[in-house]
């Protein structure tokens, strides 16, 4: 299956999301595994979106990756910065050769609303459900909004931080989101872009912060 979606952000740095279509078989031709997963849907989505890289730039040493202690994946010679997401038949990756990089790829639902409290502060909360910050119905916010917050947290990289106590969402314009990353008793703002697909919300984080 071709790319469902790509976005040349710049010279450095490529998006993409994959439509998986194809049989386990089918990556396995082309990539190595990077972990052993028993479950076949798992599988399958972890393996599209570690081909997604080679795809979106041919030269990635796929090869080489590594997993972090906090389940990074990760190069050890930083040639490139990259993070990947996937969603029942969907992957996404993003690939930068010169910024940190964190992505999250999610199909709305009402379950981010129900979960509303456990990753949103109230005004949070509020401002969304009012559509301050994100267009659309309720679901759709609240699922960008789930998104941009699992962004960051892939961006970050490192664990140890809370989407609901450590990622604030401060603002928005059409195609960004200004939030504050609150850590090590500093605040660090970051820009979240974000697209919707009809029923997919994506979230993406390119900084030149090295952490």
């Amino acid at each position: 299956m071709p790319l469902f979606f790509q976005k040349n952000i710049s010279q450095e740095s490529r998006l993409g999301i994959w439509q998986i279509t194809e049989a386990e078989s089918f990556f396995l031709q082309k990539i190595n595994p990077v972990k052993s997963i028993n479950h076949p849907l798992k599988r399958v989505q972890h393996l599209s979106s570690n081909y997604l890289l080679t795809e979106l730039f041919p030269g990635f040493p796929q090869s080489s990756i590594k997993i972090s202690e906090s389940d990074k994946p990760f190069l050890p010679s930083c040639e490139y910065f990259f993070s990947v997401a996937h969603t029942k038949n969907f992957a996404a990756a993003l690939v930068s050769t010169k910024n940190v990089a964190g992505i999250d790829i999610e199909p709305v639902s009402g379950k981010p609303f129900l979960l509303k409290d456990k990753f949103l502060q109230q005004y949070e909360i509020l401002k969304i459900g009012q559509g301050h910050f994100i267009p659309g119905n309720k679901n759709i916010r609240f699922t960008m909004a789930w998104c941009v917050k699992e962004a960051i947290y892939k961006w970050w990289g490192k664990g140890g931080i809370s989407l609901k106590n450590n990622i604030e969402i401060s603002g928005m314009d059409q195609e960004t989101f200004f939030c504050l990353l609150h850590v090590n008793n500093a605040s660090i703002a970051l820009n979240v872009h974000h697209l919707a697909f009809g029923n997919l919300c994506l979230a993406w984080v390119l900084e030149d912060w090295k952490h």
